[in-house]
C-alpha cells in the first residue's frame, strides 16, 4: 500500500506544478485500536503546498514514512476533536 501511495504522491502529470492538486489518505481507522492502521488523516497537495486535514494517531508516522517534510506543511485543519484526533 505504501508503494501505491508513494506512486500517487510522486506521479508525474501533464499539469504545471502550480496547478497540480492531489490528495492521499494517510489514515482511515476509527478510534477503536486496529494494529497497523492510522486514525483519520488526509494530505492535500496543491502544487508545492501541503495541507493536512485531521491528524489522528499514527498518521504522522505514515507521513514521515512517505518522506513528507513536516516543515513544508502549510497548515493543519481539524474538522472535529475527539479520541481519533490529537493536537501536535
Amino acid at each position: 500500500m505504501v508503494s501505491v501511495i508513494s506512486g500517487m504522491i510522486n506521479a508525474p502529470n501533464n499539469l504545471p506544478q502550480e496547478d497540480a492538486l492531489s490528495a492521499a489518505v494517510c489514515g482511515s481507522r476509527s478510534p477503536i485500536p486496529s494494529p497497523g492502521r492510522a486514525e483519520t488523516c488526509v494530505m492535500v497537495r496543491a502544487g508545492e503546498n501541503i495541507y493536512i486535514v485531521d491528524i489522528g494517531d499514527g498518521s504522522a508516522s505514515n507521513l514521515r514514512n512517505w518522506g513528507i517534510p513536516f516543515n513544508k506543511i502549510k497548515s493543519v485543519l481539524l474538522t472535529h476533536l475527539h479520541s481519533d484526533q490529537f493536537l501536535i
